[in-house]
């Protein structure tokens, strides 16, 4: 078969190249037993995936795997833990509750004020700008042809069935047409019933290289809010989507917002106090992802 993706922009130009990097095994926040279960399994496989990818893809796209921290600044926060962790037990979860002093015996940084973590062993955080250009990479080495800049414009269509796409103008013809267009898939596919999937703006700011201060990846707000330090000294933070415009909803504008990136920024130094006043943000960027229903 010969394989082509038609890519719009650039390679990992779009929410790939700008989501934070957390990963591995997780359940969620859903408290449903089975979901739990479903959840922690599809996400454990695709961790021992991601662990073999590196030599497969003959690219480091900088995988550590510290373990990642939920911390708990409120009651209602504290109380949904305490539940959510019996039942992640349940589900094979390693998550264990910590009490604010081991918590900061693993985050020194932590702020004395947080009243508790909790703590995945098997979680981590990775560069997503090189493992996706690092699998365009290894496609293109086993015959794949990727072209960047093609705008693909609607679905050709013969009766009921797709059989190809039209792109700058032209038609493609494919045996399968595949569409890996996350937000943008309702603009292809009218016929989707309105709301079924939307875009959903979320933004985060990066700041300058820092000496090592988080341990691990976290989150915090029932992962509202969420956040890691780059293996080169960059704190990544991102979350506070209710504060922007419909919260975030329905726009495809690739813009950030100040009140957004006010509350990060204020969500970091409640967090690590040490930032206040110290850390410059260098950059800020938006990202839109598809949500479902």
């Amino acid at each position: 078969h010969h394989v082509l993706l038609l890519e719009r922009r650039g390679i990992c130009a779009g929410a790939s190249g700008r989501n934070a990097g957390n990963t591995g095994a997780s359940s969620g926040m859903h408290t449903a037993p089975s979901t739990v279960r479903a959840l922690h399994t599809i996400t454990s496989a695709n961790l021992q995936l991601l662990k073999s990818l590196h030599d497969e893809l003959d690219t480091d796209f900088e995988l550590r795997l510290p373990g990642s921290m939920d911390v708990l600044m409120t009651s209602e926060q504290m109380a949904h833990a305490k539940e959510t962790v019996i039942t992640k037990h349940e589900a094979g979860s390693d998550v264990e509750l910590l009490d604010p002093e081991t918590a900061r015996s693993i985050m020194p940084s932590l702020s004395p004020r947080i009243l508790g973590a909790t703590y995945s062993r098997d979680r981590g955080h990775l560069w997503p700008f090189a493992l996706v250009t690092g699998m365009a990479d290894a496609a293109t080495r086993e015959g794949a042809e990727i072209r960047t800049g093609a705008r693909v414009e609607c679905l050709a269509r013969s009766g009921d069935r797709v059989i190809g796409v039209v792109a700058n103008g032209e038609t493609i013809h494919a045996g399968d047409v595949v569409l890996a267009t996350n937000a943008w898939t309702p603009q292809l596919l009218p016929d989707l019933p309105d709301g079924a999937l939307v875009p959903a703006r979320g933004q985060i700011l990066v700041t300058q290289p820092l000496p090592p201060l988080l341990a691990c990846p976290f989150g915090t707000n029932f992962g509202k809010e969420y956040g890691r330090q780059t293996p080169g000294g960059q704190i990544v933070c991102g979350g506070y989507r209710r504060l922007d415009v419909d919260e975030g909803l329905g726009t495809y504008r690739e813009e950030v917002t100040l009140p957004v990136l006010a509350g990060i920024a204020r969500c970091l130094t409640d967090l690590f106090p040490v930032l206040c006043g110290k850390a410059r943000v260098v950059r800020a960027w938006s990202g839109i992802m598809g949500f479902t229903a």
